[in-house]
């Protein structure tokens, strides 16, 4: 790639970088690792931008050196492993202070109580739950990152939303 592509390159980079510390911060459950893991990660990718082909999704490249450089820093004994919270948003939900119906409760009751469902999970069905949902990976992006075939990411997404629902069951909208 020459100059005109780098810099394209580092433009489409920098449009990810959220995403990549939400999902560091929902790894690490802190503020500092996840910064360090972007940081790293970032660097890995520019290290490498020659590597990158366009005609693959940025995205999930950049989740896979993430995943990558977490594990390596587990297996080094490095960071504190994931607790099962993600991170607290405070406006992710909109307050509805007042209201009695589950779906008007306070968006910190709901947080709590996703993220009471989520933790009950496995890491693999919160990590997919992460990417497919809140990311907004494909299932062809998944299966990259987690290095299976889509198939089996299909099927273990499906079955992670399945056991999330049924931790939510009272969320379910009842006739009134």
């Amino acid at each position: 790639m020459d100059g005109p592509q780098r810099e394209k390159f580092l433009e489409e980079l920098e449009l990810h970088f959220n995403s990549l510390y939400s999902y560091a911060r929902w790894m690490t459950n802190g503020n500092e690792e996840a910064e360090d893991l972007v940081h790293d990660t970032v660097s890995r990718a520019i290290a490498n931008w020659n590597q990158f082909e366009l005609r693959t999704s940025m995205k999930a490249w950049l989740f896979t050196i993430l995943k990558r450089v977490y594990l390596n820093r587990i297996r080094r004994a490095k960071i504190e492993v994931h607790s099962g919270r993600y991170p607290e948003k405070d406006d992710l939900l909109p307050s509805q202070d007042g209201e009695t119906s589950p779906r008007r409760l306070p968006a910190s009751l709901i947080r709590r109580d996703i993220e009471a469902a989520m933790s009950a999970l496995s890491e693999t069905q919160q990590s997919l739950i992460i990417m497919a949902d809140m990311e907004g990976l494909t299932l062809q992006e998944i299966a990259e990152v987690e290095e299976i075939p889509v198939g089996t990411v299909k099927s273990r997404l499906w079955r992670a939303r399945s056991d999330l629902r049924l931790k939510l069951l009272d969320y379910k909208e009842s006739p009134e």
